[in-house]
């Protein structure tokens, strides 16, 4: 994984923190091991998550969409409005950026949604010993097929394009601001996304696999 963004340990491990409470609550070693990659998304190694166990990715999961639904995105499109309400007559950049965000807001809101619809209840029923195999073969296949990474944008080469377009833009700090917040925003998506695909994913299967075991020496 290579990544260009590099933020300091303390803004890190308060990013990780914000997502849990007693609702969604997680290992110290789980927490560590997330602040160490949202610093250095580098770091990222699937082993590095081998001792943790399903229930608990899950839950980083389940709170991380809860965080990014109700804290990440209002912040950014209170910057968003700012931009607009300040430069958006000067700057039709601003405007086309603003129907990007827009556009790029429903397509997470409906990709999070389906996660949790389809994935995230059958997982959860899982870990309540509630075991469908019919169930199963749908969730996965539907999840495999049908799951993409839409929601990651190549945010440099769109903050270029958009200075190119109007070079007032260089020197806008809300903008600069904005893009600040968009890329701390992806660079959490991204670590997400791994975690889901590489982690998440597989611990499902294996779950599965060892409780069907189970049930076959009963």
């Amino acid at each position: 994984m290579t990544n260009d963004f590099h933020f300091d340990a303390p803004f890190c491990e308060q990013e990780v923190s914000k997502r849990f409470n007693q609702q969604f609550s997680v290992s110290d070693g789980l927490k560590e091991l997330l602040t160490k990659l949202h610093q250095q998304p580098e770091l990222y190694a699937q082993e590095s998550f081998h001792d943790f166990e399903l229930k608990e990715i899950y839950v980083y999961l389940k709170a991380s969409h809860v965080y990014y639904l109700e804290s990440w995105l209002p912040k950014i499109n209170q910057t968003a409005f700012q931009l607009k309400s300040n430069y958006g007559n000067d700057f039709l950049a601003v405007q086309i950026l603003t129907l990007f965000l827009e556009r790029y807001q429903l397509e997470l809101e409906q990709h999070i949604a389906h996660e949790e619809q389809v994935l995230f209840n059958f997982v959860g029923e899982l870990l309540n010993a509630k075991y469908s195999s019919e169930k199963k073969d749908f969730v996965i296949n539907h999840f495999l097929f049908t799951h993409n990474d839409n929601v990651i944008v190549h945010l440099t080469e769109l903050k270029e394009d958009l200075m190119k377009f109007e070079s007032g833009l260089k020197d806008n700090l809300v903008f600069q601001v904005l893009f600040t917040q968009l890329e701390i925003f992806q660079n959490d998506l991204l670590i997400h996304g791994l975690i889901e695909d590489e982690v998440f994913i597989p611990k499902v299967l294996s779950h599965i696999h060892e409780n069907f075991e189970r049930l076959q020496r009963l």
